[in-house]
């Protein structure tokens, strides 16, 4: 968490040219809130650096509707989505949750940069585990960590694409 410098800025400016949903100022009062201490120490470097790196991860996901505009750089704001509700979002609207989910995801990666998108490779992935008579097998690519306190804020806006099997 050092670092002195200019770094990258976070730019919420146009759907054009944006790298982000937030401010650092944004992300300063989310952890403030939240007792998330760590943020308030690191420098302003390091902020905008977690900052983008907590974006990558937001869009890394798939969101329920369409890009507002061909020429927007982010996937917010979108057409015909909804939140957990159902509810119609505007077009001219970035989630509140969206922009909490980024926040976390900044702080996460303050604390433990690259933690939210890993390099894996094949020897990363526990297929199967036995312990007694509890035999469990995983689905290969699918042994991750799960940020819940990410995630939660997404939920009701990403596209239903993952499945469940139990055997």
């Amino acid at each position: 968490m050092s670092g002195t410098g200019t770094g990258t800025a976070i730019a919420v400016t146009t759907l054009t040219t944006s790298n982000s949903y937030v401010t650092i100022a944004e992300i300063n009062t989310f952890c403030s809130d939240r007792g998330l201490t760590a943020w308030a120490s690191a420098s302003v470097t390091d902020k905008a650096a977690a900052g983008i790196r907590g974006m990558a991860y937001v869009e890394s996901k798939m969101y329920k509707g369409q890009k507002t505009a061909k020429t927007q750089t982010r996937k917010w704001p979108r057409t015909n989505a909804t939140d957990e509700d159902n509810v119609d979002i505007s077009t001219s609207t970035i989630p509140t949750a969206v922009k909490n989910a980024q926040s976390r995801a900044a702080y996460e990666e303050l604390i433990s940069a690259g933690v939210l998108q890993p390099n894996l490779t094949r020897d990363s992935f526990t297929s199967r585990e036995k312990v007694d008579v509890i035999d469990i097998s995983y689905e290969q690519g699918r042994n991750a960590t799960v940020f819940q306190a990410i995630d939660g804020y997404l939920v009701g806006y990403l596209l239903k694409t993952g499945r469940l099997i139990r055997v």
